[in-house]
């Protein structure tokens, strides 16, 4: 059998081996390489791509991915591969940020990328090109603190993509959320998108917190992605529930409420909760404490998360809470 070669790796049967993805550069000259993990089974199988720390702030995956394949995986009964990209933006990290510095792209926007184009551009095709390799990808993210868990799936034409990407979610076993084009259109560019277009499946993971590494989210992590090679056949093993978690059943989507008045975000409902058409689950207040906006939901459903990136406040168009419902 021929040897598995991603990045600057080439693996043969029962190895696993540490290297790069790519290389770039800072304006000084210093080379920046985006990390890369493999481990090939001695059988045959799919193989899975798990990508963390996109954006700066987004920590969590990054030691699942460890764990899964330096502690979780024997090549000997390994079917199938593993491909670990734990740290796919080093830029966004070493700035602690959510975008990329040099030149502020959000690489999660971007995708598939252009070989010639801006830094997150470059970034962006030189993932996706190696994500072109691989069958299968989980795809980890991070939430603020006032989240749930939960798992995303991308609507797609094609819809075989799209049922397989649905198992692996249900298998991953935290609460699922359909991005369905109607409700979120605006979501274009993500890794996920472009995986679907050419028939991936893949699944997107909102773990809780983000900023720092939490060890009851590392165990939903490493659980899941187990659960989807059990899925996949690539271990024995039977799935395992996820515990101890807000967990949502059913099939869901998402939608995103904004501000419209700026100002800091009273929070009123609770996350996981259920709510109701028209409710006032929060309020926006001026710097004098007056109230300027209600929140009000648009369907009946559950609060899914306080989506605030840097603090407990909005301006206009900025996310204040993102609820799921049934469809």
């Amino acid at each position: 059998m021929t040897a598995f070669t991603i990045g600057d790796l080439t693996l043969d049967l029962g190895e696993m081996a540490k290297g790069k993805l790519g290389t770039f550069y800072l304006s000084d000259g210093t080379p920046v390489d985006i990390p890369l993990m493999a481990v090939r089974g001695v059988h045959d199988g799919p193989v899975l791509w798990l990508g963390a720390a996109m954006h700066g702030q987004e920590l969590s995956g990054i030691p699942v991915i460890w764990e899964i394949i330096k502690e979780r995986v024997d090549p000997q009964s390994l079917r199938g591969s593993i491909v670990g990209a734990p740290l796919i933006n080093p830029f966004s990290f070493n700035g602690r940020t959510y975008f990329t510095p040099e030149d502020g792209y959000n690489i999660n926007r971007v995708f598939p990328g252009d070989p010639n184009g801006l830094l997150t551009h470059r970034l962006a095709n030189t993932i996706f090109e190696a994500v072109k390799k691989c069958d299968y990808l989980i795809d980890f993210h991070c939430n603020v603190a006032s989240a749930m868990h939960f798992s995303i799936i991308k609507e797609t034409v094609d819809k075989v993509s799209w049922k397989k990407s649905r198992a692996m979610a249900d298998a991953f076993g935290i609460t699922t959320v359909e991005m369905i084009l109607k409700h979120e259109a605006h979501r274009t560019g993500t890794l996920g998108d472009n995986a679907g277009a050419i028939g991936k499946p893949n699944i997107t993971i909102e773990l809780v917190p983000w900023r720092a590494i939490d060890p009851e989210a590392v165990k939903v992590g490493v659980r899941g992605v187990l659960n989807v090679m059990k899925h996949l056949d690539m271990i024995d093993g039977e799935v395992e529930p996820q515990i101890d978690i807000q967990l949502i059943s059913g099939r869901l989507s998402r939608t995103e409420l904004n501000a419209t008045r700026g100002g800091l975000v009273i929070e009123f409902a609770e996350v996981g909760g259920s709510i109701k058409k028209d409710e006032v689950i929060g309020q926006i207040v001026n710097s004098y404490g007056d109230p300027v906006e209600d929140i009000v939901s648009p369907v009946d459903g559950w609060l899914l998360a306080w989506p605030m990136i840097n603090n407990q406040s909005a301006g206009t168009g900025e996310h204040v809470a993102f609820i799921a419902f049934e469809v």
